[in-house]
């Protein structure tokens, strides 16, 4: 018999690594970004959910990204 509290904790832990990994993938997607539509994109679809609105400036090469919080 499976102990349920056991695995409702795995089920936790795992949603909680499975939405990091989520940011962590578009926010590395966002820097590796080749065109400012892509950068936009992504941006807008990050801002929302996380609370901070991410403006693209590109400074000297397109790899580096400025993030404002508001």
């Amino acid at each position: 018999m499976i102990d349920l509290r056991i695995l409702g904790k795995e089920l936790y832990l795992w949603t909680i690594y499975y939405v990091i990994g989520c940011f962590l993938a578009m926010k590395v997607t966002i820097l590796f970004s080749s065109t400012m539509f892509e950068k936009r994109l992504v941006g807008n679809a990050l801002g929302p959910i996380h609370g901070f609105s991410l403006q693209m400036k590109i400074l000297n090469s397109p790899k580096k990204v400025r993030v404002n919080q508001y």
